[in-house]
């Protein structure tokens, strides 16, 4: 990774600290955000080179760490940064330090999720810098210097492809907080939304909530609900009409075997188990099978396959049973005789005479 070229827009001459930095900036930041800037003073001022990778390895940071740290200072409007067109830091220039007025504030942080009565936290608005963290300070610095959840954020940022932005820390912290410090439930979390097509930590944050208010705290229960909520089991149980209650077991073995061995889709699951209704008139997962499976062998995944097996079985069983009406009247005993022609007008008139 090149160089950065640092550029002082301070009027710093020794390696000193805004007075702002500290009164305004300081207590509100993550310990490892104020580390890289005062670093960036550092090389400034003492004119020695400067690069992500240099700034890791002696803060013993990741460079994801350092480039969060960036984006954080680039937020406050400490920091300017530029990129190039491979997306690589080239260039950082310290701006002067705002006032933000009035006397010293204290940190401001999100103001605390209302609470419902049974003490489930609901979602805070969006103007609360995007998140719905309420974490003090404290904690903030706390998850600083947790492992296991600084190996979460890099392996977060693998998944979405891109660099975190603090507020996107912010929010994992808080999420990570809510599930019990669980760094393995936070990435099946982030797994389950991206391998379903969802990179908006927004989306994210309603099936976070969704699971805390559901009681899920491990990597297992939240397996077992989300198979619970896939659509190939609303599509079975819909049809089925059992959407009053979730699958057991050996029905959740068998929506797995008809998605993942089988190949179907929810549609095509939701089709059989109505054909199952039609049939036999109750639900059978057992009689669904058979008819997945039948499917699967003769290639039809799709409905309009279906429908063609369908009509083709429909026409060989009409042609099936035609010869054998014919048969059937030719030797029926009740028919083997010759039948007397009535006029029953003539009878009729017969009867009305006398």
């Amino acid at each position: 990774m090149p160089y950065i070229a640092l550029h002082n827009q301070t009027d710093c001459g020794l390696v000193s600290i805004p007075a702002r930095f500290i009164d305004y900036y300081m207590a509100p930041a993550a310990g490892e955000y104020v580390k890289v800037y005062l670093c960036l003073l550092r090389c400034l001022t003492g004119g020695t080179s400067c690069s992500v990778a240099g700034l890791a390895e002696q803060l013993r940071h990741t460079e994801g760490d350092v480039l969060r740290a960036l984006h954080y200072w680039e937020e406050q409007g400490l920091v300017r940064l530029q990129f190039d067109s491979r997306r690589e830091l080239t260039d950082v220039s310290l701006l002067p330090v705002p006032s933000k007025g009035g006397e010293i504030p204290l940190p401001h942080m999100p103001a605390p999720a209302k609470t419902r009565e049974s003490g489930v936290s609901e979602p805070a608005s969006a103007g609360n810098r995007e998140t719905a963290a309420g974490l003090s300070p404290a904690e903030l610095a706390d998850l600083g210097s947790d492992n296991g959840f600084q190996e979460f954020l890099m392996i977060a940022q693998h998944y979405l492809g891109r660099t975190l932005k603090p507020s996107d820390c912010d929010r994992f912290g808080y999420w990570y907080q809510l599930f019990g410090r669980s760094a393995d439930l936070l990435v099946f979390l982030v797994e389950y939304c991206v391998e379903n097509g969802h990179t908006s930590l927004h989306y994210m944050e309603k099936v976070a909530l969704n699971w805390h208010q559901s009681g899920v705290t491990n990597v297992s229960e939240a397996k077992e609900y989300t198979d619970a909520r896939s659509s190939a089991v609303h599509a079975a149980m819909s049809a089925f009409g059992l959407k009053d209650r979730a699958p057991g077991v050996p029905e959740q073995d068998f929506i797995r075997r008809w998605q993942n061995v089988y190949g179907f889709s929810s549609e095509m699951i939701g089709l059989a188990c109505g054909k199952t209704i039609s049939a036999i008139h109750k639900p059978s997962f057992e009689y669904a099978d058979k008819i997945l499976s039948s499917w699967k062998e003769q290639g039809a995944f799709t409905p309009e396959a279906a429908a063609a097996l369908d009509s083709k079985r429909r026409g060989s069983k009409k042609q099936a049973a035609e010869p054998a009406t014919g048969r059937g009247a030719a030797g029926n005993r009740f028919h083997n005789f010759d039948q007397r022609q009535y006029d029953y007008d003539a009878l009729e008139d017969q009867i009305y005479k006398y």
